[in-house]
């Protein structure tokens, strides 16, 4: 047995047994892990309070046959986002897509600090202005698609090479198509949309410190939902598939 502590996120928690539960963290120091927490459904359990997602906290575990959760002790409870039911479920799909993007056991400190950047983000700023809550969520989104190395290269058409302002993407290539070499159901993006969508995928948090500009680029709100719904299911396909191969 092997014992270890770090400061984890809460991705997901699940019911074993009667009493027991299962949670999935992101630690700081060893990336996504599953541990067992036994009696932690109990009525009284006091570990339970402080692994109520969104939340940071420290955890104690042991690595063994069966990796098992020890203590845990809130750092961070997101005390404002958990006020607000539109961010609270914005931060819920934020951590509920990392669980899905990531495996367990690979140490990732970029995506870690893009986790604690964006919840901290939402928690100081989160119910000042009702287009933070989409962005933050959009803007997760996309930097998580970049740290696994799938930013989409909207600079010219991937199949002439010229340079297009309006131009089309593909998402089962995730490709860009100028207009002479777009398929039928390829997805139109205009150019101020591509500058948006260049925004997201490159520019670090603290570019966006102005609500009026986050509140300009959320006026393109269906169009960023609707692109990054269907890039990131492309992506999912893939990691399926390598995961499978």
């Amino acid at each position: 047995m092997e014992y270890y502590s770090s400061s984890a996120f809460v991705l997901k928690k699940e019911p074993i047994k009667e009493s027991d539960r299962r949670y999935v963290f992101f630690t700081k120091d060893f990336g996504k892990i599953s541990l067992l927490a036994q009696g932690a459904r109990k009525i009284k359990a006091k570990l339970s309070s402080h692994l109520e997602p969104p939340v940071l906290s420290q955890i104690e575990f042991v690595v063994g046959n069966t990796s098992r959760l020890l203590g845990a002790l809130e750092e961070e409870p997101y005390l404002e986002i958990k006020k607000d039911e539109a961010t609270l479920a914005a931060a819920l799909e934020i951590l509920a897509l990392t669980d899905e993007m990531t495996i367990e056991n690979q140490d990732d400190k970029a995506l870690w600090k893009l986790i604690f950047d964006v919840l901290f983000f939402m928690e100081k700023n989160g119910r000042k202005y009702n287009e933070l809550t989409d962005f933050s969520k959009f803007y997760f989104n996309a930097r998580l698609l970049t740290l696994m190395g799938y930013k989409p290269f909207l600079g010219e058409c991937s199949e002439c090479h010229k340079k297009t302002e309006n131009g089309f993407f593909n998402f089962r290539n995730k490709s860009f198509f100028c207009k002479n070499h777009a398929k039928t159901n390829d997805f139109l993006i205009k150019t101020e949309q591509k500058r948006i969508l260049e925004f997201f995928f490159e520019a670090p948090l603290n570019f966006f410190s102005q609500p009026s500009l986050v509140k300009k680029i959320m006026e393109e709100r269906e169009f960023l939902k609707q692109f990054l719904k269907s890039f990131t299911l492309s992506v999912k396909s893939d990691i399926l598939y390598f995961k499978n191969s």
